[in-house]
């Protein structure tokens, strides 16, 4: 697995690579910054999609709302799943 703090910097280069403006790169920074703080209270020192997971849930009701058929592209585009497989590489 990857450590956090690494992977969300890998990630912060690959998106600026890819041309994501300032304004969303804030809005991914601050998201991050909550992720690490979750993983953080909890001992979790590397990224696992399944703690991820329960932050997204505990944030927005994830897993709720897919059941319900409920889920708007802004819940899914910004899940950690994505993340997970960029830290398998």
């Amino acid at each position: 697995m990857v450590a956090l703090p690494v992977l969300m910097s890998g990630l912060e280069a690959e998106m600026i690579r890819l041309g994501y403006k300032d304004s969303t790169m804030v809005w991914y920074r601050g998201a991050w910054r909550r992720l690490q703080r979750y993983f953080a209270a909890r001992g979790e020192e590397e990224f696992s999609l399944d703690v991820a997971m329960q932050w997204v849930d505990e944030a927005c009701g994830f897993f709720a709302k897919e059941q319900a058929g409920t889920l708007k592209q802004t819940d899914v585009g910004r899940s950690p799943r994505g993340v997970d497989t960029l830290s398998a590489g």
